[in-house]
């Protein structure tokens, strides 16, 4: 498991997705602990398919931003 280090906060996630895909998405952090990370994201128009829907790479885009967050480590 990864081990939270105690300079990374909700905080420090947000300034550091500031103008990249996570903060163009709308993701964020809402939650951070020891093993645990959670985020949300705003539904707008410009995230969903032409048929309406949430587009598929939304909800990836989510997913794997919340997972990279978690586990990579600082550039």
């Amino acid at each position: 498991m990864t081990v939270l280090r105690p300079e990374i906060t909700i905080d420090s996630f947000h300034e550091r997705q500031r103008g990249m895909l996570p903060d163009l998405l709308g993701v964020r952090i809402v939650a951070l602990a020891q093993g645990t990370l959670t985020g949300e994201l705003a539904i707008r128009p410009q995230l969903l398919a032409p048929n309406g829907f949430l587009h598929a790479a939304t909800v990836i885009g989510l997913a794997d931003l919340l997972w990279l967050r978690l586990h990579c480590p600082p550039a």
